[in-house]
């Protein structure tokens, strides 16, 4: 399953060249997917799809998710190293790639988010990525650069969560969408939980996307803001 773009908003369409996740959450909709569907057989261990880069070489321009079925902090070197080398051949694409172990990538040696550091000879300034972490719970909110990311997906909202932007950990762009699912126990965010993150962000001057989960919490219309 590649293109879940009906349900992300903020992105056009969705690319996954790795399926599997170490990290187990317990509300996690892509293991809910991969019981379904049957992707990989067992989704605690991230299995790599090379053949699906080639999707890459359409021409018309995208915004692409590029692991909305895995976390970038388990892709192996090998895996980075030939996921970079299709972005560089397709330019015409912005991607975009989450994790919850941000400081965990960070000691990667591809594509760093922060110093850029590039594999020898892959370094194309065309190539338009962000790197973005997920902050679900005040705990998760970043302390330094090493835990920023370009931009924070603050999905599932399980708690109220005080930003505290800071100039080095300042992200380009928030993301905010509620638990999905009927998990027992499934958490409903506040309104007064959205609105103070909202508060902070304007007062950073940072675009805030509020996904569709949102909108019986909010009401209408969305907050839908793109950095780009």
């Amino acid at each position: 399953m590649n293109d879940i773009s009906k349900t992300i908003g903020w992105a056009t369409r969705s690319l996954n060249p790795v399926v599997g996740c170490t990290f187990g959450c317990p509300y996690c909709y892509a293991r809910r997917l991969n019981d379904r569907f049957h992707f990989v057989k067992d989704f605690s261990c991230p299995v790599f799809f090379p053949e699906r880069l080639k999707q890459l070489s359409e021409k018309k321009p995208q915004v692409i998710f590029m692991d909305s079925m895995s976390d970038i902090a388990d892709w192996k070197p090998e895996w980075l190293e030939a996921v970079y080398k299709a972005m560089v051949e397709n330019p015409q694409h912005k991607y975009l790639f989450l994790t919850k172990r941000i400081e965990q990538y960070a000691k990667t040696d591809y594509f760093l988010w922060n110093a850029r550091r590039i594999p020898k000879g892959l370094d194309d300034d065309n190539v338009f990525f962000y790197v973005g972490n997920t902050v679900a719970r005040q705990d998760m909110v970043p302390k330094g650069t090493m835990q920023s990311g370009d931009f924070w997906s603050i999905e599932p909202i399980l708690e109220p969560i005080a930003c505290n932007f800071r100039e080095d950990t300042k992200p380009k762009w928030v993301i905010m969408g509620s638990e999905t699912g009927n998990r027992k126990g499934k958490v409903i965010p506040q309104r007064e939980w959205i609105e103070s993150i909202v508060k902070e962000c304007r007062a950073a001057n940072i675009p805030v996307f509020m996904k569709g989960s949102l909108a019986k919490v909010w009401g209408a219309p969305l907050i839908q803001e793109f950095p780009w």
